[in-house]
Order: structure tokens, then sequence, then C-alpha cells
């Protein structure tokens, strides 16, 4: 018999106490009745499913040690993430919408998360033994489904959105990430027989397939019944969610098998997470736009009006900086295989988020301000630049002492320039919720 350890027990002790307090003192989380009961069927169904998937996961990483591993897994934390979404939209569409349509939008998820489930336990079966019942693996899925369970009731029917009236940016980003789903299926169906030679690859390999197929017909359905005026932002989160999801197991079903045969990391010549991430920030970016010209103040849209459009190319000066260090520190990360490399771009961006924060304020403020205010703006500007110039010029002498050349890829360069402009625009749109204190 398995030995028990104290935390399994206070864990699951902990968590049959918060099942069996007294009604007095849960009334508060009790309150059920803004959400109908199959969306609570739903939900806790699927995030049970996910947690299976995890499970197997966590299993396999005791024999393989391989990183891939983790692209199933965020794969599997977004698809956490995208129950919330679903449960969120359904009970939107709850009060317009059939209880008939709603159960076929519902079944049809499942089913393809039952996919998942099934593509997860093909694959790991044949490299270890999984055992879902053991004492931790309980203790995980109560705490998760109690904690998920009180967000569903308490946090969903609590989340509002505004009404966005320029919905037809939707179809762009539906046609982007349904190109990304279309070649998903297209790249099983390429490399079915080529599976069928590595043996135990192939069979999750075809199960694969149904997933998306099902995924399908529940996406028709809930495009079908939502309002895109009311709904917009819930569906964007939707479309993000679900696209990241498959990018990332995308990845994992080139990856894995390329490392028995590494001419199938043709059919992925460009990071697709990557490619997804900067296509969301710009999607995101025009989003908040029109968001902000929308709702937003009077105050704040005329100032955003007022900002000399020339500015916006002057950015380009500090992101031919930023792009160098972006890429020596990657090259320097791969080759070298030091995390220091990694660390060094996480404070990047902080340095990069921030100094945008004060180039945004000095944007806005530009017209009002005085010769005095006017000279300091400009000397920030300066300074952030010489900062960022010197910067890439020391990594490069770095790289060039170590005898690394650096590969200044199109497409890297492409993505670059467009996430640092749609992270600006987030930051200069993003201060239209607090412009009172920002500005003043």
């Amino acid at each position: 018999m398995e030995k028990i350890e104290k935390w399994h027990i206070f864990g699951i002790s902990f968590m049959l106490l918060l099942v069996s307090v007294k009604t007095v003192a849960a009334s508060p989380y009790l309150n059920t009745s803004e959400i109908p009961v199959f969306i609570h069927c739903f939900y806790l169904l699927n995030i049970f499913q996910f947690l299976l998937t995890m499970v197997i996961l966590f299993e396999v990483r005791k024999t393989s040690a391989s990183r891939l591993w983790n692209n199933l897994l965020v794969g599997d934390f977004l698809g956490l993430l995208l129950v919330m979404t679903i449960a969120k939209i359904l009970h939107v569409l709850s009060f317009n919408s059939s209880f008939f349509i709603l159960f076929l939008i519902a079944l049809f998820y499942s089913v393809g998360v039952s996919n998942v489930v099934i593509v997860h336990y093909l694959l790991v079966k044949p490299l270890t033994r999984i055992k879902f019942l053991k004492m931790k693996y309980i203790s995980f899925y109560v705490f998760f489904l109690i904690a998920s369970w009180l967000c569903l009731i308490k946090l969903i029917p609590w989340i509002s959105i505004p009404t966005f009236q320029n919905f037809t940016l939707l179809y762009a980003l539906s046609f982007f990430y349904c190109s990304i789903i279309i070649y998903f299926i297209y790249y099983f169906f390429k490399l079915s027989k080529s599976y069928a030679g590595l043996g135990f690859v192939a069979k999750p390999a075809y199960a694969s397939v149904c997933g998306p197929a099902l995924f399908f017909i529940h996406s028709v359905l809930i495009f079908h019944e939502s309002n895109f005026c009311l709904d917009y932002y819930y569906l964007l989160l939707w479309l993000i969610t679900v696209t990241f999801q498959f990018s990332y197991y995308l990845r994992f079903g080139i990856k894995y098998p390329s490392l028995l045969n590494p001419k199938w990391k043709s059919y992925m010549p460009f990071d697709i997470v990557k490619v997804t991430a900067v296509a969301t920030l710009a999607f995101l970016a025009l989003s908040l736009f029109f968001t902000v010209m929308e709702h937003g103040t009077v105050y704040y849209t005329s100032l955003l009006e007022s900002i000399p459009y020339p500015f916006f190319f002057l950015l380009l000066l500090p992101f031919s900086a930023i792009i160098p260090i972006l890429t020596y520190t990657k090259t320097l990360a791969s080759k070298t295989r030091l995390k220091y490399w990694s660390y060094m771009r996480y404070g990047l961006y902080i340095h990069i988020v921030a100094t945008f924060y004060v180039l945004c304020l000095a944007f806005l403020l530009w017209e009002s301000s005085n010769i005095v205010e006017k000279l300091i703006f400009s000397a920030i500007f300066a300074l952030a630049f010489a900062f960022y110039l010197f910067y890439a010029l020391d990594l490069g002498m770095i790289c060039k002492g170590r005898e690394i050349k650096p590969v200044f890829n199109k497409i890297d360069i492409a993505r670059y320039i467009t996430s640092l402009y749609s992270v600006f625009f987030l930051i200069l749109l993003s201060i239209s919720f607090t412009y009172k204190s920002d500005i003043q």
C-alpha cells in the first residue's frame, strides 16, 4: 500500500472542511441560482478532464525529462481557461438561446476534450504506467474542482464587458486563427503515413483529428448564437485561448516526431506559438483602440488625436536598438545554454514596459506642455534610445568575442516590430482607464 504523506492528509482534510462547513457560514458561496445547472455540470466535467490530462503528463515526466511535454502541459492549462470562457459564453447565451442549442455547444466541446484525454493517454501509455488514483492526485482533483467551482459561481456572473461596434475585426481575427487550426488538421493528414512507421505515435496522431472536427461544429454553433456587438470580447478571449491551445499542441505534434526524423521540422518553418502571440497583441491593440474611441471620455480621445503622427515613426529609433538586443540575447541563450541570458531578456521586457509608459505620457501631454517640459520629454526619449543602443553594442561585442554569429531573420524582425508597436499602443490606450491619476 502506498505511503500517504502528511501534506496529502492535510490537503484532503482542508478540502473536506470547505465542503462540510455549515450552510450559515457558506451561504455567500451557495447562491448558484444565476447559473443554470447544466453549465455547472459542463464546467466541472471538462475541468476534471483537463486535470486528467495533467496527471498523465505528471506521470510521463517521471520517466522522460524532455521539455517537449511542457507544450502539452501549457495547452492543457489553456484548456482550463477556455472552459471558463465557454462557461461564461453559455451563461450569456442562456438568456436568449434555446436549451437544445446550448446543450449541443456543450456536448461537442465535451466530447472534443474527451478526445484530448484519449490522445494524451495513447501517447504516454507505451512510456509509463499511469496511476490516476494516487492519494496526491485525488487531493489535486478535489482542490482544483472546488477552486474552479468557486470561480464559476463568484467570478463568472460578475464579469461584464463593453459593447463593440467594429466587430468586423472579429472576422479578420477568425480567419487568421482558422487558418492555423486548418493547418493543424492538414498537418496530421499529411504525416499520417509517416506516423504509421513510428508505431505508438500513429494512434494518437489519427485520434487527434477527431478533436478539431468536433470543435469546429462547436465553434459554428457559438458564432451562430452570439451577438458580435455585445459578446465581442468574450468571443475574442475564446478565439485567442483556442488558437494558443491548438498552437501548443501543434508545436508538440511537430517537434516530438522530429526527434526521430528531423526533416519533419520543415512543416513548421517558424514558431507558430510566437507568430500567434504577435497577431494576438496586434488584434488586442486594435480592439482596445476602437473601444477607447467608442467609450472613452472626450478629454482623453482629444489627447490621442492631438499626438503628432511623426512621433509614432520616431519610435522606430529605439526599436532599431531593441531588436538587436532581443536577437543577441536569444542567440546567446541558445548557444551558451545559460539561463542568465533569459533573465536578461526578462529584465529587458520590464524596462521596455516602463519606458513605453513614460513615453506614452509624454506623447499625450506634448501639445499642452511648455518648452521646458518638451525639452525634458525629448531628453527622456534620447536617453532611452542611447541606453538601448549601447546595450546592443555591448551584446554585439560579447557575441563577437565568443565567435557567435546571430542570425537576423526577416520573420523575427517583423515579429519584433509588430510586438513592440502593439505593446506601446496597448499601454497608451490603457491609460484611458486611469488618465485622471496618470495625467495630472
